[in-house]
């Protein structure tokens, strides 16, 4: 097992070796991301801090400000970062969505 330091993450794959990431490396590029996602005529909602979480055996990014979630990225196996339109259940607990519109992955 890879023990990281506070500023890495550990990326768990089920087959191969974990590999760690540098963390402000994946809050980079999600808020790179977020920005370029939008139109020039869109209404952006600025960014506040932006945490890794690890739920389930993946890793996730989220960016939020006080009015909740904007974005959750999951970060693949290659390293590459996912935007998510569901998201865990454990993520959105943790961070209060009032009324954000973002739609809660449930598990059945």
């Amino acid at each position: 097992m890879i023990i990281p330091k506070k500023s890495q993450a550990v990326i768990p794959r089920k087959k191969r070796p974990e590999f760690v990431v540098d963390k402000t490396d994946l809050i980079r590029r999600s808020y790179a991301a977020y920005y370029k996602k939008r139109q020039p005529s869109d209404e952006i909602d600025a960014p506040g801090p932006a945490e890794v979480e690890v739920c389930d055996g993946k890793c996730y990014v989220v960016l939020y400000n006080v009015r909740g979630i904007l974005e959750v990225y999951r970060v693949r196996n290659d390293g590459a970062l996912k935007c998510l339109k569901r998201y865990p259940k454990e993520i959105a607990e943790k961070y209060p969505h009032h009324g954000s519109g973002q739609k809660i992955m449930t598990t059945s």
